[in-house]
């Protein structure tokens, strides 16, 4: 038959010849919208290796093949601490807490402050200085968290996914003030003290936070 063969396991399988020992392999699949396509892994030796369909350079492997097998993600001098897989999209988070991404860039969803697509990890540049601890990959919109519980948002902002007060889209990360923590006036006018956020996940037309103890804002 044309094209690679399909297998489908209802159980966790084995994954050899990946080229680190499994016991020291971890991997972080991505909340609601983690991707049914394709997965990234990283091992603590700070490499990436990535699998499934490659089109538009979603897997950071410099190139559209799909593969069946683990591949490895191109990237320069930047050590992987964290690795986060999309619908359509990569992002990686160095040991410095800066924030690389790959694959799809419609509607600026990458952060490079542009739409086209990336083949290989791009330092977010518009983060700089930012020392990320998360990210959540939508279906059109991206959400990164920071270590002191700031969100950044960038991409299609066409149903107020984004969070910044109104329905236009970003190329690059624009901070969601709405929750970010510290003091100031509340609904009712008040000064309300507002904590740090510890959760984000973006979905496919909407977003969702949370506080350290469960609270959804």
């Amino acid at each position: 038959r044309d094209g690679p063969a399909s297998v489908r396991y209802a159980e966790p399988i084995k994954i050899d010849e990946v080229g680190w020992t499994p016991i020291r392999v971890k991997a972080y699949r991505n909340g609601m919208w983690a991707s049914e396509e394709y997965t990234v892994r990283y091992g603590v030796e700070a490499q990436a290796m990535a699998w499934g369909l490659g089109d538009n350079g979603r897997l950071g492997t410099g190139e559209e093949r799909t593969h069946p097998r683990p591949g490895r993600v191109v990237l320069q001098d930047n050590r992987v601490a964290a690795a986060f897989g999309g619908p359509s999209t990569t992002a990686l988070i160095d040991g410095e807490g800066a924030v690389l991404t790959c694959g799809v860039g419609l509607h600026g969803r990458l952060g490079h402050g542009d739409t086209g697509d990336v083949h290989t990890p791009r330092v977010v540049a518009g983060l700089r200085g930012v020392e990320v601890r998360s990210v959540s990959l939508g279906e059109r919109h991206s959400l990164f968290l920071s270590r002191s519980g700031h969100v950044w948002a960038c991409g299609d902002g066409a149903f107020g996914q984004l969070g910044c007060g109104d329905f236009t889209g970003c190329l690059t990360p624009r901070e969601v003030r709405e929750i970010s923590p510290g003091k100031r006036p509340g609904p009712d006018g008040k000064l309300t003290s507002y904590p740090p956020i510890a959760v984000v996940s973006a979905g496919g037309y909407h977003s969702v936070a949370s506080v350290k103890g469960g609270q959804t804002v």
